[in-house]
């Protein structure tokens, strides 16, 4: 038996965005490696704020200063990553118990 291919064969694009969104989104490892990652990358920036970036509002001995001390953007990320850590669990537990 011969068989001969007549060239490459072309999918849709919308078919091969679907596979690969089944292939990322869809299965439990992938997403359980996503959530690993997250944390990991979260500790690292807890680690990164506790450690180098944060400092206190105050830092005058409670002497006004006169200038405004900003929130730093590593500080407002981790406030939202752990945030969202807690929205995830409440959630869970609302879906355990009611």
């Amino acid at each position: 038996m011969n068989i001969q291919f007549s060239g490459t064969r072309s999918w849709p694009k919308r078919i091969i965005y679907d596979r690969l969104k089944d292939f990322f989104g869809g299965r439990a490892i992938i997403r359980y490696y996503y959530n690993i990652i997250f944390y990991v990358l979260m500790l690292c920036l807890f680690s990164f704020v506790m450690l180098v970036d944060y400092f206190p509002y105050n830092n005058n001995r409670g002497k006004r200063s006169g200038y405004s001390i900003g929130i730093p953007i590593p500080e407002i990320i981790l406030h939202m990553c752990i945030w969202g850590l807690i929205i995830e669990e409440a959630v869970e537990v609302c879906k355990q118990f009611f």
